[in-house]
């Protein structure tokens, strides 16, 4: 049993001794030589080791830039075969509407949209002219009011500038029921100049009036609100538009003089 005891003790000892041994002869360079020799083998193993890491490194750097770079390509990809099939859906209910067969038409993109006026990328070098209108399926958007060699400005009926000879339709019914004028008031559209004898009625449509210098019966919003006082001549209409004129991106031109 004493013996068994001290035998840790003999063993930590020796391995003490060694090491006090090894660290002196470090010290006045008796391991020099040895060093060398394992410097040799274990400093190319370390460089092949970092180097093998830096390789590493780099490619996955490259395969990440590369999947960036093909994901961009694959978000722009499905950005423009989004773009062509809202603009094929557009040309089918632009087939769709009941348009005048003569009529020719130029697609265009809107760029822009401030105070009821949209900007397009179509212009004069598309053989536009002062009197193009736009419509969106049968729906009157506006008339050219600018004209640029590759872009143009589009007053639409919430435009402050824009006043519009109108008439009130019952969808049920032919012929017309009242005129007005439409216009903007704070983003708003009201008919005004309604004779009082005439009774408009709520989602009574509201068309283009061929007396405005516009083609007739293109729908433009219909009515939400009667505004009538027995004291006025007349009697005014609130009205909402048929179509989100901030909220479509493509529309079709169409000259009209």
């Amino acid at each position: 049993m004493e013996n068994t005891n001290k035998s840790p003790i003999k063993i930590f000892l020796i391995l003490i001794s060694l090491s006090l041994l090894i660290f002196l002869a470090d010290r006045v360079g008796m391991l020099s030589s040895t060093k060398g020799v394992l410097e040799n083998i274990f400093v190319p193993i370390e460089r092949f080791v970092y180097q093998k890491k830096i390789s590493l490194t780099v490619d996955s750097s490259s395969e990440i830039a590369q999947l960036q770079k093909e994901n961009r390509k694959l978000v722009n990809l499905v950005v423009q075969l989004e773009t062509c099939q809202k603009e094929n859906n557009d040309m089918r209910r632009l087939l769709n509407a009941p348009l005048p067969s003569e009529w020719k038409f130029l697609p265009a993109k809107i760029i822009g949209f401030n105070e009821g006026t949209i900007l397009l990328d179509k212009g004069s070098n598309q053989k536009l002219g002062s009197g193009s209108i736009a419509v969106y399926e049968n729906i009157y958007v506006g008339k050219i009011s600018y004209l640029g060699e590759n872009f143009s400005r589009l007053i639409t009926p919430l435009s402050p500038y824009s006043k519009i000879l109108a008439v009130v339709k019952d969808p049920q019914q032919s012929g017309f029921i009242a005129r007005g004028l439409l216009i903007s008031q704070n983003n708003k559209l009201y008919l005004q100049k309604i004779l009082l004898e005439v009774h408009p009625q709520v989602n009574d449509l509201v068309l283009t009036d061929i007396q405005g210098g516009l083609p007739p019966d293109l729908p433009i919003g219909k009515i939400t609100k009667i505004n009538k006082k027995d004291n006025d001549i007349f009697q005014e209409a609130e009205i909402e538009p048929l179509v989100g004129y901030q909220r479509i991106s493509n529309l079709f031109l169409t000259n009209f003089d």
